[in-house]
């Protein structure tokens, strides 16, 4: 078995800034920044103890599932295990875990307060947002899954 971290791939919502395409994806944007800044394999890094107790937790349940007589489901462990990661995915960025760990985090574009969320090109708040956290999309389609 290998866990894998991922994205759902849906449509981003937007021309993103990155490639200036309107039919950017989740996918697209998840490639640029692992690239640019690697940050799933540095939230595995950071995360690494925590991770493997949610794998460890999700396959000891299933096995008690499994005893019990219930059928054995690669897809109901992965559920499970992809919930427990997408919560600590969702704390290191909101929490702005990654700031001062990665190169160049935070970026600019979080320290500027750039936006995506209104329907109207780049808008820039006065509050800084966490970096990797523009629209959303990005964290809200992060899954993890055995296979």
């Amino acid at each position: 078995m290998k866990l894998h971290f991922g994205v759902q791939d849906i449509l981003y919502g937007h021309a993103h800034g990155h490639s200036g395409n309107a039919n950017t994806t989740t996918g697209d944007v998840a490639e640029i920044l692992e690239a640019n800044y690697g940050v799933m394999q540095e939230f595995y890094t950071l995360h690494e103890s925590e991770i493997v107790q949610a794998v460890t937790n999700s396959l000891a349940d299933a096995m008690d599932d499994f005893l019990a007589g219930m059928p054995l489901s690669l897809d109901n462990i992965s559920d499970e295990i992809s919930g427990d990661i997408k919560d600590l995915f969702h704390k290191a960025i909101l929490g702005k875990e990654f700031d001062g760990v990665i190169d160049g985090v935070a970026t600019q574009a979080s320290l500027g307060g750039v936006s995506h969320r209104k329907k109207k090109g780049k808008h820039r708040n006065k509050v800084v947002r966490p970096s990797f956290y523009d629209t959303g999309q990005y964290i809200g389609s992060f899954k993890a899954w055995i296979k």
